[in-house]
């Protein structure tokens, strides 16, 4: 978890062994939660491709050569992208990752904050999140949206001062670099503001929140191997995952598919 606001790291949890696998930076396919990052770059083509634009969501369809599908039945014959981001539905996004061009869906997630060696040579695939990530990278890349499109870099350490109160070190203050025009991080925010309701996860007191859920599947038919929930408020930008460490099928206690 992240301020947006200073790039301050607020809560880290690598997994219960101090000295084993930092799950926090493990690459992991970020499925649907990828999804923002193509609305950035659609936001940015040129003209512009806004939130109400309507594409066919019905499943399947071949799109550029590949099949494409919807999980879990969920589909639109036709619908905007805001309610496609609300449904996470995939054949809106891969044509839409088409349409802009999957280089430039991957620059979008550079600029946002994803180091651009995750997201080289991208196809449509990279709309559905076939490329790894960091979950770090992916709070901060989110918190680059949180703040209007201002990135800053992360930072564990603010201070550190002896015993006697000297001051041996000081993160300077991050004005932020300016990666997204302010409407188009709003219009980004506001693509998400529906998702955590919808994915019956909201904040309290019904606070806003922008959020994208995201999950793989495993290769085993049915079941799914990682799952994701990354979001914001204008405070604090947050990155969960969870899987395993051999990419074995993620159950609930009751045995059922965990989804992002």
């Amino acid at each position: 978890a992240e301020d947006p606001n200073t790039g301050a790291v607020r809560a880290y949890y690598g997994g219960a062994n101090g000295v084993g696998l930092d799950y926090a930076q493990a690459l992991k396919q970020p499925g649907s939660s990828f999804k923002p990052f193509v609305m950035a770059a659609a936001l940015r083509h040129d003209p512009p491709i806004g939130l109400g634009t309507t594409f066919d969501g019905s499943s399947p369809q071949v799109i550029a050569g590949q099949t494409v599908a919807n999980s879990d039945g969920d589909s639109c014959d036709e619908c905007d992208l805001q309610t496609a981001m609300t449904r996470s539905i995939n054949t809106v996004f891969y044509q839409l990752a088409i349409e802009v061009g999957p280089t430039n869906v991957a620059a979008a997630a550079v600029d946002a904050g994803i180091p651009a060696d995750l997201v080289s040579n991208p196809t449509g695939g990279i709309a559905l999140g076939d490329k790894e990530v960091h979950p770090a990278d992916m709070a901060s890349a989110y918190a680059t949206f949180a703040t209007g499109g201002l990135y800053r870099h992360p930072h564990l350490i603010s201070k550190v001062q002896a015993l006697d109160g000297q001051v041996l070190y000081e993160a300077p203050d991050d004005p932020g670099q300016r990666r997204f025009s302010d409407q188009i991080a709003r219009n980004v925010t506001e693509s998400m503001i529906n998702v955590a309701s919808a994915s019956r996860i909201p904040l309290s007191g019904n606070r806003p929140v922008a959020a994208k859920t995201g999950t793989t599947q495993n290769a085993i038919a049915g079941q799914n191997k990682d799952a994701w929930t990354v979001g914001y408020t204008p405070s604090l930008s947050t990155a969960v995952w969870v899987g395993t460490d051999d990419n074995s099928p993620i159950k609930t206690s009751a045995g059922r598919p965990i989804y992002g």
